[in-house]
């Protein structure tokens, strides 16, 4: 296997359309790294519930070793989208059972047999960054938008990848990439919404505008661009500005179609926990 995800899945739940979608970003992107044609296991906590009963029967017909999940009594992490005119916004989330994530000693010494290792803000997966980095992982971390300068000096150090979308940077755009470069990360990857990305590394900037399309659901569509980029980082002759072309067209491609990889399903229990959040 080549890669193994650790943390965070959560049933997106489009009211509107009184519908949800399997999600949560480390668990699509182990479902996408496996479309595109790589071998991931998925680690992570799902609730009992019929969300988390879904997404577990997602990841067994998408062929993603599981091998390795915990289920625990109660409810799936669910979060409620919004989406107007194709722009959608998670406006709350219950994170149900994943709050108790945690790995065991058999857990650690599986991930220590992977080469790469996918993780995220979300996913509770801080205090383990060290034993990651001593197992001699290469780690892919999701700073989504959300981080401050503290918990960046507490995490970049052990990290090679740093993924970051750049709506919320409150401060020079090059500066900020420089300075999470010289906390450790190798690369510094910034998506800038349908303005394209941009990346930095050995000292040098990159920039990949993204294809103009019409846009559907832009839910997922960080987490299609990070695993195309872990596709082809993974596999032999990287190109960094190939790469960057590549994943920013998967990213477009998510944006036009509702859910960040399918499986959609329609909630018919009118009691069922969807409603409570």
């Amino acid at each position: 296997m080549d890669l193994v995800c650790v943390g965070d899945n959560v049933a997106d739940y489009y009211p509107e359309k009184n519908m949800f979608y399997p999600g949560g970003s480390a668990y699509n992107v182990a479902i996408l790294t496996g479309r595109y044609g790589l071998k991931p296991a998925y680690i992570g906590t799902f609730g009992s519930d019929i969300a988390g009963k879904h997404q577990l029967k997602v990841l067994e017909k998408e062929g993603i070793d599981s091998s390795h999940i915990t289920i625990k009594s109660g409810m799936n992490a669910i979060s409620r989208i919004i989406n107007r005119d194709g722009q959608s916004k998670v406006v709350k989330v219950n994170k149900g059972v994943y709050k108790q994530f945690a790995l065991q000693e058999e857990d650690l010494s599986f991930i220590s047999k992977f080469n790469y290792l996918h993780t995220t803000i979300y996913s509770y997966t801080e205090k383990y960054l060290s034993q990651f980095k001593e197992s001699g992982l290469v780690i892919s971390f999701d700073y989504s938008f959300k981080s401050t300068d503290k918990y960046l000096q507490d995490t970049a150090p052990y990290v090679n990848i740093a993924f970051f979308s750049g709506e919320d940077i409150n401060m020079n755009l090059k500066k900020f990439m420089r300075f999470i470069s010289k906390l450790g990360p190798e690369y510094v990857i910034v998506t800038l919404g349908n303005e394209g990305v941009m990346a930095f590394y050995d000292g040098n900037y990159y920039f990949q505008p993204a294809p103009q399309i019409q846009v559907v659901d832009t839910l997922g569509a960080g987490d299609s661009f990070i695993a195309m980029f872990l596709n082809c980082f993974i596999k032999k002759n990287f190109s960094l500005p190939r790469a960057l072309k590549i994943s920013t067209q998967r990213a477009a491609e998510c944006c036009q179609k509702y859910g960040s990889i399918g499986w959609g399903r329609k909630i018919e229990n009118k009691a069922a926990s969807f409603w409570k959040i």
